[in-house]
């Protein structure tokens, strides 16, 4: 019997919506990160850690988002961000104002899976990514740091309207990786003392159409046609 092989791949004129000839290149993406969001960002990175032996270390706050995040690694540089709301009475943009009332409502009742976000392994496949979404490349920087120090993220589509308001991954690229979040700790998950079973986590039912950029992992809030900004919805 004669036997078939089937390659699986994305044609790249269908890819980018273009006429242009077809490619061998067909882009791999890495899980770059996911962000469990909690009412109380240090109790909850300590209850993880009782509860699955995963600890946690500082990741900085945002500076335009009201938010704080503690980072566990995961192996192959990806990370979970335990985020939550540290400024309540802040004074915010419409738009950023509806994330955190739609963050907090949703993390008063117990911690949620919010987002997810995939890695481009080169800049050519993330302005891939923006092309096919009708986004663009987006350079912003990241989340300020205990020591004073933050980095720059480059993502894309740049809007979270079109992608974890539909429940899409948002994407990005590191040119270099040790400028990352974690850099410096070991590419190995992080035990410490003995771990339990895991409470289930529950996930959001809506997303909000769109999040405020500044912090290097949030898509920048994009007007609406004819005006208004894009809120949980």
């Amino acid at each position: 019997m004669r036997r078939v092989h089937i390659r699986f791949a994305f044609k790249s004129d269908l890819l980018l919506k273009s006429s242009v000839p077809w490619r061998s290149h067909v882009p791999s993406y890495d899980l770059d990160h996911v962000t469990l969001g909690v009412r109380h960002l240090y109790e909850s990175a300590e209850r993880l850690r009782r509860e699955t032996g995963l600890r946690s270390h500082e990741g900085g706050w945002l500076q335009v988002m009201p938010t704080a995040h503690r980072v566990i690694p995961l192996p192959g540089d990806a990370f979970i961000n335990v985020e939550s709301v540290i400024d309540h009475h802040a004074e915010l943009p419409p738009g950023v104002d509806a994330f955190r009332t739609w963050f907090e409502e949703t993390t008063r009742r117990a911690d949620h899976w919010m987002t997810w976000n995939l890695r481009a392994r080169s800049h050519a496949d993330l302005e891939a990514v923006a092309h096919r979404l009708g986004g663009e490349v987006v350079t912003s920087p990241g989340a300020r740091r205990p020591d004073g120090t933050s980095a720059t993220t480059v993502m894309a589509p740049g809007d979270a309207g079109l992608t974890w308001a539909r429940g899409l991954p948002n994407w990005y690229y590191h040119e270099d990786m040790s400028r990352l979040t974690h850099s410096g700790s070991p590419r190995r998950v992080i035990h410490g003392g003995s771990p339990t079973a895991a409470h289930p986590r529950g996930s959001p039912t809506r997303l909000p159409s769109a999040r405020a950029g500044g912090d290097g992992r949030r898509p920048p809030v994009r007007p609406r046609a004819g005006g208004g900004s894009w809120t949980p919805g």
